[in-house]
């Protein structure tokens, strides 16, 4: 299997030539919502902070952070929603109760997460198998575990986004009964060039976050994945239908 060379838990994809529907300002409410709480706004979300001027990305996720040490609830989803993206299990109550202390993103509890996996190869071989029995229905094989266990640590929804292009990809040469799901998925946000560098400025997010378009670059939204050759710069969350 040709494995993407997609680095990042959190994906910038670099294109040229699209057209953006939406202002720079919602671009930024947007990608500031996809990075501190794994999620897009909501419409009452997005109506509120146009109303509050053209605040840049770093400052909404200043804001946002304070919000996941008032909020209970929204602190616990974001939390939940970094496991399940990470690892492809709940976090347990211990767990949660560990980050709660904080207030921390999505996204750096994402890096902390891939970060684990990357120093547990134990752990990340139950993603890996977790990866295979969802999409394929099936244990990995030895050989497959030992291939992605060799390869740079990603999360359980990239795993997934690689396998799910794969199977579709040989779609045609398997038999017709093929069960095919759909039930991991990316949510993706297209950004202009300049708002996509704002928005990897403000989370810190190495050039290995970055990926330039052209090829087979995999980007997942939901519902369903797409493979591009181009086109929209994308800040990429995981999330599981």
């Amino acid at each position: 299997m040709k494995k993407k060379v997609i680095l990042s838990l959190l994906v910038l994809f670099i294109g040229a030539g699209s057209v953006y529907a939406q202002t720079e300002q919602e671009q930024r409410i947007q990608a500031s919502y996809m990075l501190a709480f794994g999620r897009q706004p909501n419409s009452g979300e997005l109506t509120y902070w146009k109303s509050q001027g053209n605040k840049s990305i770093s400052e909404l996720i200043n804001n946002h952070k304070g919000y996941l040490k008032q909020d209970a609830a929204t602190q616990r989803n974001t939390i939940n929603k970094a496991y399940a993206d990470a690892m492809g299990r709940n976090a347990s109550e211990s767990e949660i109760s560990y980050w709660k202390s904080g207030n921390d993103t999505y996204t750096t509890l994402m890096k902390n997460h891939v970060s684990w996996l990357a120093n547990n190869p134990a752990e990340y071989e139950k993603v890996i198998k977790r990866s295979y029995q969802f999409v394929f229905g099936r244990p990995a094989t030895a050989a497959e575990v030992n291939y992605w266990k060799g390869q740079p640590k990603v999360s359980y929804i990239l795993l997934v986004a690689y396998h799910q292009d794969y199977k579709k990809r040989n779609q045609a040469s398997q038999s017709s009964g093929l069960n095919v799901r759909n039930a991991g998925s990316l949510v993706s946000v297209p950004l202009s060039a300049n708002i996509a560098a704002e928005a990897s400025a403000a989370t810190g997010l190495s050039k290995n976050n970055v990926v330039a378009a052209g090829g087979d670059n995999l980007i997942a939204p939901s519902g369903g994945y797409v493979v591009a050759a181009g086109g929209a710069n994308v800040v990429a969350a995981g999330g599981l239908n």
